[in-house]
């Protein structure tokens, strides 16, 4: 099931009553995660967000929520309740007492503004992805204008804003919230028919708000991906015959997709590819669309494509379903949007005529693929098309026209031409290959790539065992939970703490004694003492949570006014979750930790 993220408002929280509404109206639809922020702490609550952000479908916000999911440059749906678009203006007369307390104006001002600064980054495919609910009895505030002036949806004519009968919470009321998500998916429907350069309107129903994204790996080593892949290879067999059934000229091709006869031949040559198979299904279960992707030859390589077809008996052939064109067209243009995927494709027919009219993709020279594909008998082609066609008959300059080629396939010369995301045309014979990872699973070839981002000059070498070179000297890359356990013993280190009345001053049990300092703020109060247990039953995850909540232990105060011996080998790096050495060798690159050893 597809993932979806809930953020609450000001003084929310993932637990709260506007949550739970949330997670019962999408029950069956989306899984929905919830976590609680600190507002008013803005760039960091920020962060926070994007983390969680990277691994949903679709992004939900409350209010001042709100603010940080519209500050994402993401092309993720994203639904926003009475956007708090200024809080500025609105947040400070908001507040109540307990707010008050820690609420630091200038800091937020200041944080606000940042972000509010990087919404002039976020292109216009991705304000088409963001639609604003607003309360027709909103008692608190209303910026319709303000969100239309920063995130107005200019394509197809689509209005991106409605207003509902309601007020300004509008979780915490299961009608408002109906209204909410009806005109969202509706939104979201409409906009993908628009995409499809003029087909019917597609009214709101359960398989839109159901259908769901599978990526399946071959050889990784995973029990749940092998069983997956049983589990759907039948239709993902299914679509490929019948979408390759017929070539241009309405001739069967020899063999099946491409080139294999039998599901067997195929299932075997996606093991000896390490191959990627993405799917899009209805809410239904069917199967709409499929992706195959050779993973062996440098970034995500397409190998085959195909939509859910009908037989048709006046046409004589199979011809995709309306379903089945909506879906592939998902595959595809995400494919080309996000060029982080190092996407690259070899396509003819038409799969050419849909990466030419509903993508922006470009070519990539012969001689590329060539070094791309060695060995499979690539040649100039004196077929050329100067000039693209659409269905009404206008024409285009046909941009793939100078990087066509031909090559041998199941017997008969076909002519190809290989695509990739404009910005990647120059990057794409340096792809690196793609593994599948499990949770915590690193490869050796992404931690050197790490390496050599943050030591671009340096000499490294692939020493094996998460090590790695560089000029000599030997750094390893810890693994997350190495880290969450040496964290759970540093902090089990720390002697007995408690806080005076006013909660401003931090007493730390030394010798007998105690130190004290001040600092401006602190998250939670909690009582560590050495022989504590507080971790053993909690989770990795909540172990994080609590180390976060408690940096005053670890940050510069403590260092400079604290002199515990056993805190000497290592102290722990909040901002990095890195274990860095008394002389600080360690750093933090791309999600890996590296340690001089």
């Amino acid at each position: 099931m597809e993932k979806a993220l809930y953020i609450h408002g000001l003084g929310g929280s993932g637990t709260g009553s506007s949550a739970a509404n949330v997670r019962k109206a999408l029950e069956g639809i989306y899984d929905v995660v919830a976590n609680t922020y600190n507002h008013l702490d803005p760039l960091e609550t920020f962060a926070k967000i994007k983390e969680d952000a990277e691994n949903v479908d679709v992004i939900i916000a409350s209010s001042l929520g709100a603010f940080y999911a519209l500050s994402l440059d993401t092309i993720k749906p994203i639904l926003v309740l009475n956007p708090c678009v200024c809080p500025k203006k609105v947040i400070p007369g908001l507040l109540r007492e307990d707010q008050k307390k820690d609420y630091d104006e200038e800091k937020c001002f200041e944080e606000w503004d940042i972000l509010e600064e990087g919404w002039a980054d976020i292109d216009s495919e991705n304000c088409a992805m963001r639609f604003a609910v607003f309360s027709d009895k909103d008692e608190y505030f209303s910026f319709e204008k303000e969100f239309i002036e920063n995130f107005k949806n200019l394509h197809y004519g689509l209005k991106n804003t409605k207003f509902i009968n309601g007020t300004h919470e509008i979780a915490k009321h299961t009608d408002q919230l109906k209204q909410a998500f009806s005109a969202f998916f509706k939104y979201l429907a409409e906009l993908s028919d628009a995409d499809n350069y003029g087909s019917e309107q597609v009214e709101l129903n359960e398989s839109h708000l159901q259908e769901k994204y599978l990526n399946m790996f071959f050889n990784s080593g995973d029990a749940r991906q092998e069983q997956l892949i049983n589990a759907n290879f039948d239709e993902i067999w299914e679509i490929l015959d019948k979408a390759y059934a017929y070539t241009k000229n309405n001739q069967r091709g020899k063999g099946g997709p491409g080139g294999f006869t039998t599901k067997k031949d195929l299932y075997a040559d996606c093991l000896k590819s390490n191959a990627m198979i993405k799917c899009i299904k209805s809410g239904g279960g069917k199967m709409q669309a499929v992706a195959i992707y050779n993973l062996n030859r440098g970034g995500r390589k397409l190998s085959l494509i195909g939509g859910d077809c009908e037989w048709n008996p006046e046409k004589g052939k199979y011809v995709a379903t309306e379903d089945g064109k909506k879906a592939l067209y998902k595959i595809i243009k995400e494919d080309i949007k996000e060029s982080g995927r190092n996407f690259w494709g070899e396509i003819s027919d038409a799969a050419e005529i849909l990466y030419f009219f509903k993508t922006n993709a470009q070519s990539i020279p012969q001689s590329v693929v060539e070094a791309l594909m060695p060995g499979k008998g690539i040649q100039d082609t004196s077929h050329h098309e100067p000039v693209k066609r659409d269905k009404s008959g206008n024409e285009f300059e046909n941009r793939f026209d100078k990087d066509y080629y031909e090559r041998p396939i199941d017997g008969n010369i076909h002519r190809k031409v290989a695509v990739t995301a404009p910005e990647n045309v120059d990057k794409v014979q340096d792809f690196p290959l793609v593994r599948y990872k499990k949770r915590g699973e690193w490869h050796m070839s992404d931690i050197v790539e790490a390496a050599k981002k943050r030591y671009p000059e340096a000499e490294i070498e692939d020493l094996g065992d998460n090590k790695v070179s560089i000029d000599g000297y030997v750094w390893r890359a810890y693994r997350e939970d190495e880290l969450e356990r040496k964290a759970k013993a540093l902090i089990k280190e720390i002697f007995e703490t408690s806080y005076d009345d006013a909660g401003l001053t931090n007493f730390v049990k030394d010798n007998g004694g105690y130190k004290d300092f001040y600092k401006d703020s602190y998250v939670n109060d909690i009582r560590i003492s050495d022989d504590s247990d507080m971790f053993d039953n909690m989770s990795d995850e909540q172990v994080i949570d609590e180390l976060e909540a408690m940096d005053w232990f670890i940050d510069g105060y403590t260092k400079e006014m604290l002199d515990f011996d056993k805190m000497t080998d290592y102290t722990y790096d909040v901002d990095g979750f890195s274990i860095l050495d008394e002389n600080g060798n360690s750093f933090y690159e791309d999600g890996y930790n590296f340690i001089q050893e």
